[in-house]
């Protein structure tokens, strides 16, 4: 470990250790001479790609004026393990001050618009593959290129049947009286809990993101899926972008992608919250 390290950062690398939380990844935060490095290591094939659309989110984010991620330091391959290194952002406890700036940071991402729902190009949530083909419609891609894959992945995998392709089918006919008519938003993809640091000064920054132009309210709803966020938060949020009628009813839709993503990528837990949505569509 200590000879990756050195020819990773080219100089003494003066403490290591682990740090939790890492589903896919090994993660570690690196002291050297002159700074604090989080650092992330897998040696899967695809590895090297997943690092370097995630820096691409990082940048595509920290873009938005008044967003925060973590400056990537360094990407490549050694001995077959890939590696991404970037700034260590120290977690504080959050205050007031940090829930309304993240809410506010959020509201920033999702004021930057495009002309097409997807990305110019494919990236992952997880290490699992996220199309991003571009399209006018939101109803398309979501179905297209959000839900479909992953149905048809766990059916694969004999997580799902095909009873749960046909629930798809007849929620992707309602998808357009479902969800409500908007532009592209800039979207995080991926904001669960252990994807924000209440960084120095209570700023918000944003990690691990999974990005693309969808349909906004997919960010609200991941960020209601597992908890973590104060009530503040989405109060705050709702004051600077509104949220059209109707949100709480519609949520679910938006989770079922989650949930099928957790199912592919943590097996059978995940089922009874995937076919309970589904099902509601027979």
């Amino acid at each position: 470990m200590q000879d990756l390290l050195h020819r990773i950062f080219s100089q003494q690398v003066l403490e290591s250790r682990s740090m939790g939380g890492g589903d896919i990844s090994q993660a570690y935060l690196v002291r050297t001479q002159d700074q604090q490095i989080f650092l992330k290591l897998n040696h899967a094939d695809q590895a090297l790609e997943m690092f370097e659309t995630e820096a691409s989110g990082l940048a595509r984010l920290g873009a938005v004026d008044g967003v925060s991620t973590p400056e990537v330091v360094r990407i490549g391959v050694i001995d077959g393990t890939a590696f991404i290194a970037m700034q260590f952002v120290q977690s504080n406890h959050p205050s007031a001050k940090y829930w309304r700036d993240l809410a506010e940071s959020l509201a920033s991402i999702h004021k930057t618009t495009g002309a097409k729902f997807g990305l110019d190009h494919h990236n992952f949530i997880g290490s699992l593959i996220q199309s991003n083909h571009q399209v006018d419609d939101w109803a398309a891609f979501f179905d297209l290129h959000r839900l479909r894959p992953q149905i048809q992945m766990a059916i694969e995998n004999n997580l799902l049947d095909r009873s749960h392709m046909l629930s798809l089918e007849n929620l992707r006919k309602r998808l357009p009286e479902i969800c409500p008519d908007e532009p592209p938003s800039l979207v995080h993809g991926d904001l669960w809990a252990g994807n924000k640091i209440c960084g120095p000064n209570q700023k918000a920054f944003f990690i691990d993101p999974a990005i693309a132009f969808a349909h906004r309210e997919m960010d609200l709803a991941m960020a209601k899926l597992f908890g973590g966020f104060d009530t503040l938060f989405f109060d705050h949020y709702q004051q600077l972008c509104p949220l059209e009628a109707g949100f709480a009813s519609r949520c679910n839709v938006y989770q079922l992608y989650y949930l099928l993503v957790h199912l592919n990528l943590f097996g059978q837990s995940y089922y009874p919250q995937v076919n309970s949505i589904l099902k509601q569509y027979d």
